[in-house]
């Protein structure tokens, strides 16, 4: 098993399979999102960066025995209390070593785009672009017209059986779905004027 860190470092860390054993009963409510008793194993193991501790990954399962496969957690441990300042583990496919400050970086950019994102919809041409594709949408003659309209822009994913539950009105609709990625969709296929889609 490899444990690499972040690309910007360049440096990758052997991990030894551990043979599974359990290491905890973690009880509800000691972990974020756990309803049940679980059990806590250790997956594996494997030097820090520095080499004065070790970076160790968990796995996480209900401890009873009718529990769903699809349902696990895994996290890392950094013993190490220099490497554990300086580096996080994620785990998300693949085990890797972020840097806390790319982290953070990462973190404020993300943030900065959201504050963006949020002016753009609240401006004056994004609130005239929403009422258009609101009007094109209400111009349909039917639930089949409108999920026909949508899919041909790639507005929805749904399949026609399951838009049709989640429906209500044009309104509602846009509402549930506004965001950027809508409104480009909005920019470059809905025409000034409405033209039909059958």
């Amino acid at each position: 098993m490899t444990f690499a860190t972040d690309a910007s470092r360049g440096e990758e860390v052997s991990f030894a399979r551990a043979t599974p054993h359990l290491s905890a009963s973690v009880k509800a409510g000691n972990r974020p999102g756990t309803t049940t008793s679980t059990d806590v194993s250790e997956v594996a193991r494997g030097a820090c960066p520095c080499g004065g501790g070790e970076i160790i990954v968990y796995l996480e399962t209900p401890d009873h025995g009718w529990s769903s496969r699809q349902w696990q957690r895994r996290w890392g441990e950094i013993t190490c209390g220099t490497c554990a300042t300086e580096f996080v583990v994620q785990i998300s496919g693949r085990v890797r070593l972020v840097r806390r400050s790319d982290l953070e970086a990462q973190r404020r950019k993300v943030q900065e785009w959201t504050t963006q994102s949020d002016l753009v919809l609240q401006s004056e041409g994004a609130i005239t672009l929403f009422q258009r594709l609101v009007a094109r949408l209400k111009a349909e003659r039917s639930v089949a017209a409108v999920w026909r309209c949508l899919s041909h822009y790639g507005m929805t994913q749904y399949s026609e059986s399951a838009f049709r539950k989640h429906w209500k009105d044009a309104e509602d609709w846009v509402k549930e779905n506004k965001g950027i990625w809508l409104l480009e969709r909005i920019l470059a296929h809905i025409p000034v004027q409405p033209t039909q889609v059958h």
